[in-house]
């Protein structure tokens, strides 16, 4: 059944009670549609192929993406030691140079983490360890019971 149309006229004369009446009267006595057998599944599967599509555009982007930045990274490294093969005793001394330096940093680096470890008391440090593995443990027991 199809609803007719009501000319402005009605509305704007002061009818507008009796027309909404009317038009509640006839959506009272239209039929209610129901679906086709199967559309809820047809909806998921609808739903599961678009986020599909949707994971592999964004997979094929990030993967665009991450290939562009390489090829910039590769070129700019390049560009950037192209002096040192023309010369090989300057390839060598660049290659000891960058060897002692990541050396010295690894040694101080060992040296400051020492130091720090020796100077606190072993007290401090068990005491340190109770309470991050007691924090550990109740947030671990917080996020689960959220969880679920």
């Amino acid at each position: 059944m199809k609803l007719q149309r009501f000319d402005s006229g009605n509305i704007l004369a002061g009818k507008e009670e009796k027309v909404w009446r009317e038009i509640e009267k006839r959506i009272s006595r239209s039929r209610a549609f129901s679906p086709r057998s199967g559309f809820g599944k047809r909806w998921l599967v609808r739903l599961e192929q678009q986020q599909d599509r949707a994971r592999r555009s964004k997979a094929a982007w990030l993967a665009i993406g991450n290939g562009v930045a390489t090829v910039l990274l590769f070129g700019l490294l390049a560009a950037s030691l192209q002096p040192l093969y023309t010369d090989p005793s300057a390839f060598v001394a660049f290659v000891v140079n960058s060897m002692v330096g990541v050396l010295t940093f690894a040694l101080i680096l060992f040296e400051v983490v020492a130091s720090i470890l020796l100077a606190v008391p072993p007290f401090v440090w068990m005491l340190f360890g109770m309470a991050l593995f007691t924090g550990v443990a109740i947030s671990t027991l917080l996020i689960r019971r959220l969880a679920f």
